[in-house]
Formats: C-alpha cells, structure tokens, sequence
C-alpha cells in the first residue's frame, strides 16, 4: 500500500442545484446534529485513519461548516500526517476568515465549483452565483495564500456552444488555477434536469458537438501547461489531486458521513443515505454503513480505474496484486486494442491513447471476466 486518503461527506447545500445527484440537505439547521455524528463516526474508526495520507472534504457544501466545526471535526480526526488536505468550497459561502481559518487547520487545497463563466447557464443550472463573484472569490483565495486550487468546468449544458465553451476556457485560464476539473453534464435519475429531460423541456448537445467541446478545452488548457493527468482532470506538473489519486489507483480510504462511500481491506462500502439512519447506528456504537461489498472482479475494477489515468498503470504492479502475467493472460485483448490503436505499452506501462480514452467505456468491456 503506497497511500491511503479520508474523505468526509459535508451534505448539506443552501439550494440544490438541478444536475446534482450528491446527496445534499437543504435542512442547514442540522448542520450541529451531523457534526457531533460525524465525531462519533470518526472515534470508530480511529485504527484505520492510520497512516493517512490525504484528506478531502467534499459535498454538498463543506464551506458551509463554520471554523469551529471544522476545529471539532479536526479534533476528532487528531494529528495526522496528511500531506494534502483538500475542502470544496461555493463561491457564495466563502469568506476571507474562513480562509484564514482553513490554513491555521492546515488545509492546504481548495476546490471551487464555478462550472462556466456564463451567467445565464448558472442560473439554467440553479447555482447561486455569478461570475463575477466567482472570480472574486478565487482573487481571495490566492491573496489568502494558497497557491493549489482548484476550480470545475462543466460542459455540454443544454443550449451551449462551442463558442462558449471557448470563452469558459479562456475565463477559467484568465483566473490562474493551477489545476481544473472537468466534467461533461450527465442527466441524473433523481436530478431536476433528467426530470425537464423527460419531459421535453431540454434538449442535451449532440454526442458530436459534445466531443467537439472536449477536444477543445484538451488542445485549449494543454497549450496552457495544464496537461491531462485524468481522464477529466488537468493540472500543472506538481498540482495533480492526491486525493483522487487515490481512488484511481484502487488504493484505500475511510469515508465518513452520511451516504460516503468507502474502499477498506478490499471491501466497498456506502454509509447510510438516510440522517436518522446514520445517526441510529452511529448512537448504537456501529459503523454506519447500509451497504458493503467484495468488488466480483476485481482485477477488471484495477484495469477499469488505472486506465482513467493517463500514465496509466505498471505492469508489475498488477503482477504483484493478483499472482499473474498481465501481458499473458490478457495476451488477445491487448493484441487488439493496441493493434486499433487504443491502448499502448510503453517501458513496462499500460495506457489508454487519446482515441482509447475517447472510447474507453467500449474498450473496457474486452477486459471483462
């Protein structure tokens, strides 16, 4: 085990934006409840917060949370040898004390979602800011004195051109973070927006334009120097996400809160979606989870997320985790997929070429069983 991360489930929103599938409470007034119950969570996990790496505090709406909770929740965690703390944060619950708050707690990362510089897409969206004080807002983050941060784009929303997409790009550039994330909007069961889908009132881009936008924001933020490390994800050299890292590699962590999910001793887990369930097993003394599972294939989950990125994996390192020749015993599939020129190996790697990764979901079927 080379690392292993934490992550900490803030679910609680001031409004619940319409393509969001997190959970999320709008119910700020229990803000107090999930603090000590998450504490209580925390203390039944104390063995395995062992050796911890990276830390993530993701929502929902974590700068929600006032400085004194996060202190508690801190606390609670104890001293730790993280090298990377990471907080989601809006840009209308920012402020310059809680940023002064967050470095005195040795949070050393910040990831804001901003997701377009459009403001009639975020209101389409049903966020609760506009651009302007968006950018605003990462102006105090870097005058707070923190250089790693992070902001999203999303793309693909309905009525959007590649034009604008330009402009998103050249926005975001313009504000100077050292790491974007990107995402195409995806219409969730359960959102306000598969709900308008379904009814007919939003037409989602073409698979075509939605590729299109894509190959631009990778030509456009590469001639930038953020260079694609993920699938979605770009970062100048030294600023890649450690904590998401984590996950692609396979590596373990402890989630905790409601509805987090969590990768131990093999075993995947999701606590409890419902609070009052959360907080029953949490006062019982129990870990909170409603659901836990053995992956059915493993080595097909260890392909599936190394391949998102873009080094890829190393062969012996496969090797080593299950017993076996990967070049063996997956000879016919890799014979085709680099024969197709989806996949190369290179000095005893493995990786996905850029039309691999434009098609990496139909690659990864060949891998299966």
């Amino acid at each position: 085990m080379k690392n292993k991360g934490v992550y900490i489930h803030v679910p609680f929103c001031e409004r619940k934006c319409h393509y969001c599938h997190f959970l999320s409470s709008t119910h700020l007034e229990g803000m107090g409840d999930y603090v000590r119950d998450l504490v209580g969570e925390i203390r039944l996990y104390q063995e395995d917060l062992s050796g911890a790496t990276t830390l993530y505090l993701g929502g929902g709406t974590p700068s929600l949370l006032e400085i004194e909770d996060l202190k508690t929740i801190f606390a609670a965690l104890g001293k730790r040898d993280f090298t990377e703390i990471t907080i989601e944060v809006n840009p209308e619950s920012l402020t310059a004390g809680k940023l002064e708050g967050y470095r005195a707690l040795g949070i050393n990362r910040i990831s804001m979602g901003i997701q377009t510089s459009h403001d009639r897409h975020l209101v389409t969206m049903g966020r609760g800011h506009d651009f302007t004080q968006a950018a605003g807002k990462v102006a105090l983050i870097k005058a707070s004195g923190f250089e790693n941060f992070n902001i999203d784009l999303i793309y693909g929303l309905p009525g959007q051109s590649l034009k604008e997409v330009g402009e998103d790009l050249a926005a975001f550039i313009g504000l100077g973070a050292p790491h974007i994330s990107t995402y195409g909007l995806s219409y969730d069961e359960g959102t306000d927006f598969h709900q308008r889908l379904s009814a007919g009132l939003l037409e989602p881009v073409t698979d075509d334009l939605d590729r299109e936008m894509f190959a631009l924001i990778k030509e456009t933020l590469e001639a930038e120097g953020l260079m694609r490390y993920e699938i979605s994800n770009f970062a100048r050299p030294g600023y890649e996400s450690r904590h998401n890292l984590i996950y692609w590699s396979g590596e373990p962590y402890v989630g905790l809160g409601p509805g987090a999910h969590g990768h131990l001793e093999g075993l995947r887990y999701e606590n409890h979606r419902s609070f009052s369930d959360y907080h029953q097993a949490v006062v019982r003394g129990e870990r909170p989870r409603g659901s836990v599972e053995r992956p059915g294939d493993e080595e097909f989950e260890y392909i599936m997320l190394n391949l998102r990125k873009v080094e890829g994996f190393e062969i012996e390192d496969f090797n080593r985790r299950f017993k076996k020749d990967f070049l063996k015993s997956h000879e016919a599939v890799l014979g085709k997929l680099t024969l197709a020129g989806v996949i190369e190996i290179q000095g005893g790697w493995v990786f996905f070429t850029d039309y691999g990764f434009d098609i990496s979901n139909e690659a990864l079927v060949h891998f299966m069983g």
